[in-house]
């Protein structure tokens, strides 16, 4: 990589890299897939909406680890605006203009998530959930605002499978954990319905790179 490069542009040199050596062109389609919409209980929610803060600039305090404190921050850009990355004990705390929530994994939990959301959207809900029910899950609720709550979800469904992939097993017993009675638990369901998902279709690329 030249000198000066940073995380954020990574991706986009791999493309060009993949588009001027390998030749590959791919567009994007629209598909219909198996999935969840996650909705509002007839009850109502059990969570209380709270204020936007902007912690984006906010001075963490350093993780302690067995070496020493140490601080793990990065920032990336996306659609939905910048979105920056911190460490915590055991996992890691994410945060946008309007919201901030941790996930950690607590040892001796046999592989599963803490959610202790200070402010996090509904959005940012189903972008948890996707890879924990290794489905796709899209926000039906029709809330707008940024939420308090803690929950503690199974171990990531996407992430056994994975493993699953390359022989390895991991541990799934988390003792009678459901996601869908934690999501029941802040006033939401989830409810199985086909869901558009868009996809990248690779139409041509070539397996022997060009010369340098």
């Amino acid at each position: 990589m030249p000198p000066g490069t940073t995380v954020q542009q990574v991706p986009e040199m791999l493309r060009r890299l993949l588009i001027e050596r390998m030749g590959l062109v791919t567009h994007l389609e629209t598909r219909s897939k198996d999935g969840y919409h996650l909705v509002v209980d007839r009850a109502g929610i059990k969570i209380r909406e709270v204020e936007p803060v902007n912690e984006l600039t906010k001075d963490f305090e350093a993780v302690a680890t067995e070496t020493g404190r140490t601080r793990r921050d990065s920032v990336s850009e996306t659609p939905n605006g910048l979105v920056r990355t911190t460490l915590v004990p055991f996992g890691l705390r994410t945060i946008t203009a309007r919201t901030s929530y941790e996930r950690t994994y607590p040892l001796g939990q046999n592989g599963s998530m803490i959610i202790d959301a200070a402010r996090m959207s509904m959005q940012e809900l189903v972008s948890v959930l996707t890879p924990n029910l290794d489905e796709v899950v899209v926000d039906r609720t029709d809330l707008t605002g940024v939420y308090k709550f803690k929950i503690e979800l199974p171990p990531d469904k996407s992430i056994a499978r994975r493993l699953a992939s390359v022989g390895l097993k991991r541990n799934s017993d988390s003792s009678g954990l459901s996601t869908f009675k934690a999501i029941e638990s802040l006033g939401l369901k989830l409810e199985r319905r086909t869901v558009p998902v868009e996809v990248v279709v690779i139409d041509n690329i070539r397996r022997t790179p060009s010369e340098n």
